[in-house]
């Protein structure tokens, strides 16, 4: 008898610079065929059963019990079942969760960490223990210790490089500055005196994205995050995360969400 998909849903905060937990789902009917997806959230999966892949469009690598991955906002991707898989996951956006992954030291692409079996009674008890009064607070918890155990400290004695503090200046002023329409590598390379395509190469680089994906990323992000504080004009969304034409807005969160905005406003009433 086929097992029946849990997801539980959350309304996030509406402040950009906190973790925003979206849902907390539990996976039991994986597609068996590789189909590509994309989300503009994060989220982050643990295989409770069975076996499967998990690739993108360059490269991929088998899943098994208790291996521990992230999808990034924007980026194709595919799960597929290889026989029985099953997987819980956490959705969440939300500046920080930028700081954090960079501290575990996440990349776009394919990233799974091996050996977390432990963890799994800890998410399914988590999962089960979730409610509407708790939910926000039980998922967060779940994926910051998750990713604490991720976590690969930096040795504080490495220099970092100047490419890497150029990157840093760039992601930190798009993470700011992500709700002005006319914001672009050109306007933050003339600011700091950079050669953009210099910033461009570097940036691809070191993030694993390119300039423009990030900054849609972080725009898509705040947008759901609108819809899901309350907002229901698809127009002041799209103003408020960016985009100077709401039609252009409309097309790219469908696109990338797989609904229109209006939809998903009326799916969060």
């Amino acid at each position: 008898m086929e097992r029946k998909n849990i997801c539980k849903f959350n309304v996030a905060n509406d402040d950009a610079q906190k973790i925003g937990i979206l849902n907390f789902c539990y996976e039991r009917n994986a597609d068996s065929e590789p189909f590509f997806k994309m989300n503009a959230v994060f989220r982050l999966h643990i295989v409770t059963k069975g076996t499967g892949t998990f690739g993108s469009f360059n490269n991929s690598t088998p899943l098994t019990v208790g291996d521990v991955f992230l999808t990034f906002p924007s980026s194709d991707y595919y799960i597929s079942n290889g026989g029985g898989l099953e997987f819980i996951y956490v959705s969440f956006v939300g500046l920080r969760a930028y700081e954090l992954i960079d501290r575990a030291e996440l990349r776009h692409g394919v990233n799974v960490r091996h050996g977390f079996e432990s963890l799994i009674p800890y998410w399914e008890q988590a999962l089960d223990a979730a409610t509407d009064g708790n939910l926000d607070l039980i998922a967060e918890s779940v994926m910051l210790y998750t990713i604490g155990r991720l976590c690969n400290i930096r040795n504080n004695t490495k220099e970092m490089s100047k490419n890497e503090k150029i990157v840093l200046i760039i992601k930190k002023a798009m993470e700011e500055r992500f709700c002005d329409p006319h914001l672009s590598l050109n306007l933050l390379c003339d600011e700091n005196y950079y050669n953009s395509k210099y910033v461009s190469a570097a940036f691809k680089k070191y993030m694993g994205i390119g300039f423009n994906e990030y900054l849609t990323s972080l725009r898509l992000n705040n947008a759901q995050r609108l819809i899901n504080s309350g907002f229901k004009s698809v127009k002041q969304i799209a103003s408020l995360s960016g985009f100077d034409d709401a039609l252009y807005f409309s097309k790219l969160f469908k696109r990338y969400n797989g609904v229109s905005p209006a939809k998903s406003i009326e799916t969060w009433k």
